[in-house]
């Protein structure tokens, strides 16, 4: 039986591959997805659920990951490292920064 590298099997069907995906990769993608749909509809059952027990006076996405959590909120925050990465804030009128703790909003001269 001659074996295949994973990544080659990868790889889509018009380079020589079988076109599989990356699971992980799919799975916090899908995971990200849920966390978007919980910042954007903040009033859902689920969303309101989840604040009151793991950000009860924030925002998830101000969420500090903790090691005692059930196994839901474990995928939900493995999908949101996943969207921190990608989101972008507006400054505004500037009364939501905190200067300490957002990244690039400390000037150096």
């Amino acid at each position: 039986m001659p074996w295949i590298a994973w990544d080659s099997m990868m790889r889509p069907k018009s380079h020589g591959g079988i076109g599989f995906r990356d699971m992980q990769l799919f799975n916090q993608a899908l995971l990200a997805k849920q966390s978007w749909r919980l910042i954007q509809n903040p009033d859902i059952l689920c969303a309101r659920v989840l604040r009151t027990k793991y950000y009860p006076e924030g925002n998830i996405a101000d969420t500090v990951f903790t090691g005692n959590a059930s196994s839901s909120w474990k995928a939900i925050e493995f999908g949101l490292e996943l969207l921190q990465k990608g989101i972008v804030w507006r400054v505004g009128n500037g009364t939501k920064i905190r200067i300490w703790r957002d990244p690039g909003s400390l000037v150096t001269s």
